[in-house]
């Protein structure tokens, strides 16, 4: 197995546009860190009439099997989520808080993504799904493991399975 180091930088600055036109018309900008063994993550979000919303995450991977057999990452979440709009986009934002769901079980059930599952702390994303992936050829080999996630930087290591 091979190991390939991904660093805040190249998510935040070389990838943003490609990441952006993968996220969906709701998120605006994106911030990610990658410390402590954690995925921080900060989406900016424009929700109609919630108006502007920042949505910080604090994500740690659980399981993460890429293989020839399945594409699926789970991940415990913590969430901390503010308006940054007016008043009243304030005060709407403030009573969906008091729901008992999430404000991201929230969001997905609106759009409604069958490759995305949330509970209250936990969040399961089936890869093949999301991204489309190729059920055939050299891609359909490949056998990623997470390692960590810290200094900065997303540690992976990978081969491929003959």
């Amino acid at each position: 197995m091979n190991t390939i180091t991904i660093s805040n930088d190249l998510l935040n600055r070389e990838l943003k546009d490609t990441i952006l036109s993968y996220a969906g018309e709701y998120v605006e900008d994106y911030q990610i860190e990658f410390k402590e063994g954690n995925i921080y993550l900060d989406l900016y979000l424009q929700v109609k009439a919630l108006g502007p919303i920042l949505a910080k995450y604090k994500l740690e991977v659980l399981d993460f099997n890429f293989n020839i057999y399945e594409h699926n990452l789970k991940l415990s979440y913590s969430e901390s989520v503010k308006s940054t709009g007016n008043i009243a986009q304030n005060m709407m934002v403030k009573a969906m808080g008091l729901r008992p769901e999430t404000f991201l079980q929230t969001a997905l059930e609106m759009i409604n993504h069958p490759a995305i599952n949330a509970k209250d702390k936990s969040c399961s994303l089936d890869l093949e799904q999301l991204i489309n992936l190729p059920t055939n050829g050299l891609l359909s080999k490949l056998n990623i493991k997470y390692l960590d996630s810290r200094d900065n930087c997303l540690k992976l290591s990978f081969g491929i399975d003959i």
